[in-house]
C-alpha cells in the first residue's frame, strides 16, 4: 500500500510539475512593452527573429520564448509580414500568430502625384520592397504591356487613394490590386458614360489629370472639364498650362511655378498650345473626383479660363476671346506683383 502511495505521490508531483512546465513556456503572458510592432523580412531566419525581440526587449522571459517557439516548430514556419504585438500575448498566442502570418495591414496614401518615382519612394516607406524595386518594375514595358496600357498611360491604372495592403506586399502584388480597382471603378455604367461624350476611359483620365492640375476646387472640376470638352469638339487646342509644366519639367527635369511664353514653344506631344487634342498621356494620376467630373462634365459655352486674383484657387470663365485678354492681363498684372518666378 505504501508503494502505490509513493507512486501515487510521484505522479501528482510529475503532473504538478508538467502543469508548471506548461504554464510557464505556453501560457505566460510574456510581453515586457505595452505594444511593438514586429517587422520580419521575406526570407528571415528564426534566430533574426529572436535577435529582434532580444534588442527591442520585448520579451520578459526570451528563454521560455525560444522554448515554446521550438517545441511549436516555429524556426521552420517564419513568415514575412508586419505584426502587432500587444501586452497581454502568451507565448503560445505570439507564436500562433506568427506562424500562421496573422500579420496586421499597412495604410497607403497617394494622391497628387506625376511620375512613378513619386509613387515608387512612397510605397518604399510603407511597404517591404525598396522604391528602385518598385519603380524597376512599374518601368518594365511588359508590366503595362501586361495589363493593356502603353507605358504612357499605364499611370491611369493606379487611381489615388487610400488603400490597406500588407507589408511584404510584393511590386506584382501591389500592381494586381491596383488593376483589380481600376476594373471596379470602371464599371460597364462609367465606360458607357464615356461613350456618351466621346471618350475612352483612357482619354477621360488624361483630360482628368489635365482637369486636376488646373484646379483642386472639386465643385469647379465639372466647369473645367466643360470648357475642355466644348475645345476637343470644335478642334481648339486645349492650351492647357499645366500640360506645358509637365513638359518642361520632363525636359528639364525641374517643375517650374509659372508658365513663360519661351515655354510654349517646348516641342513636345504634351504641350497642348503645339498639338491639338489629348496629350498621350496623363500629366499627373488621376483622383476619383477628377474621373467623376469629366463624366459629369457640365454643359455650358465656355472656351476660356483664367486664373482669378479675387478668389485663389478658383477661375474666371468666359467664350468671348477679348474678355479673356483682359482676364489674363489682370492676371498677370497680379502674379508680377508678388515676384513669383
Amino acid at each position: 500500500m505504501k508503494f502505490f502511495k509513493y507512486l501515487f505521490g510521484v505522479g501528482f508531483v510529475a503532473t504538478l510539475a508538467a502543469l508548471a512546465f506548461y504554464f510557464y513556456v505556453f501560457q505566460t503572458k510574456n510581453i515586457a512593452i505595452k505594444s511593438f510592432d514586429l517587422y520580419i523580412s521575406t526570407g528571415a531566419e528564426y534566430s533574426v527573429i529572436l535577435d529582434s525581440l532580444k534588442h527591442n526587449g520585448v520579451l520578459k522571459d526570451i528563454r521560455s520564448f525560444d522554448l515554446a517557439a521550438r517545441l511549436m516548430k516555429y524556426p521552420t514556419l517564419v513568415k514575412p509580414g508586419k505584426y502587432h504585438l500587444t501586452e497581454n500575448l502568451t507565448n503560445k498566442e505570439l507564436i500562433n500568430m506568427l506562424r500562421t502570418g496573422r500579420q496586421v495591414p499597412v495604410k497607403v496614401i497617394f494622391n497628387n502625384i506625376s511620375f512613378f518615382e513619386e509613387l515608387s519612394k512612397i510605397l518604399s516607406q510603407n511597404l517591404e520592397s525598396d522604391s528602385a524595386t518598385f519603380l524597376f518594375h512599374f518601368n518594365t514595358e511588359n508590366t503595362s504591356k501586361k495589363y493593356g496600357f502603353s507605358k504612357e498611360t499605364f499611370p491611369l491604372m493606379f487611381i489615388p487613394d487610400t488603400y490597406e495592403f500588407y507589408w511584404n506586399t510584393s511590386p506584382e502584388k501591389f500592381t494586381q490590386k491596383m488593376y483589380d480597382n481600376y476594373k471596379k471603378f470602371w464599371n460597364e455604367e462609367r465606360v458607357k458614360k464615356a461613350s456618351k461624350i466621346g471618350l475612352s476611359p483612357e482619354e477621360v483620365g488624361i483630360l482628368a489629370s489635365i482637369v486636376e492640375s488646373e484646379t483642386k476646387k472639386a465643385d469647379e472640376m465639372p466647369v473645367v472639364a466643360g470648357l475642355y470638352l466644348n475645345r476637343l469638339r470644335k478642334n481648339i487646342p486645349l492650351q492647357a498650362d499645366p500640360t506645358v509644366v509637365y513638359a518642361t519639367q520632363l525636359e528639364k527635369g525641374v517643375r517650374s511655378k509659372r508658365v513663360y511664353f519661351k515655354d510654349l514653344t517646348i516641342n513636345s506631344p504634351y504641350n497642348t498650345y503645339l498639338y491639338k487634342g489629348l496629350p498621350p498621356g496623363p500629366i499627373l494620376f488621376p483622383s476619383k473626383t477628377a474621373l467623376l467630373s469629366v463624366l459629369d462634365a457640365k454643359e455650358h459655352s465656355f472656351l476660356y479660363m483664367c486664373a482669378d486674383p479675387k478668389r485663389p484657387g478658383y477661375h474666371l470663365f468666359t467664350s468671348d476671346y477679348q474678355e479673356h485678354l483682359r482676364n489674363a492681363a489682370r492676371y498677370r498684372t497680379w502674379v508680377n506683383s508678388l515676384n513669383i518666378n
